[in-house]
């Protein structure tokens, strides 16, 4: 008599039957129900970089709109360079001005893995500047994420060495 044992849910094989965490099985009716599962289940298709890149620039732009909106809900009108301007924004996708406060925003969906690095902060910092001295103006900057996991820890100290005019914010968001 063989032995056979099979993760996770098939404990040993005797000759025609099987022995798993339920009780004891046909081999054929095990067969017949895991076909029936996989018919079942649906899987998500593979997706190549492009549809990534795609994807993401989607939930990108969403976040956009969302931190625009809180803006405007907060009685500011709000300017969507990102969203109308694309990869030529200058690095700033949202200006926010009310009255004589005039707001740079950088927004960043990054999930997983992805986080916030002090690169990023310095470029977003540099961006700032560099709108500030093209229209003399003195605004503030805020980096907008969605959440404290976004942001790694040399980011972080840079924000708070460059206290208050350039910040993070944290605008919690959850893209389906």
């Amino acid at each position: 008599m063989e032995i056979i044992y099979l993760i996770p849910t098939v404990i040993a094989l005797y000759g025609m039957y099987v022995i798993t965490r339920a009780g004891v099985k046909r081999i054929e009716d095990l067969k017949a129900e895991n076909a029936k599962i996989a018919k079942n289940q649906k899987i998500k298709p593979i997706l190549n970089n492009k549809e990534i890149y795609a994807v993401n620039q989607q939930k990108g732009e969403e976040y956009e709109k969302y931190v625009g909106k809180q803006y405007e809900e907060k009685g500011y009108s709000v300017e969507y360079r990102g969203l109308e301007k694309g990869k030529l924004d200058g690095g700033i996708d949202l200006i926010a001005k009310k009255e004589n406060e005039t707001i740079l925003i950088q927004c960043k969906y990054w999930t997983g893995n992805s986080q916030l690095k002090k690169i990023h902060a310095e470029k977003f910092h540099s961006n700032c500047t560099t709108y500030m001295e093209k229209n003399n103006l003195d605004v503030k900057c805020i980096m907008a994420i969605p959440s404290k996991e976004s942001i790694n820890y040399g980011a972080e100290v840079f924000f708070r060495q460059n206290s208050p005019q350039y910040r993070y914010e944290i605008i919690k968001y959850k893209i389906l």
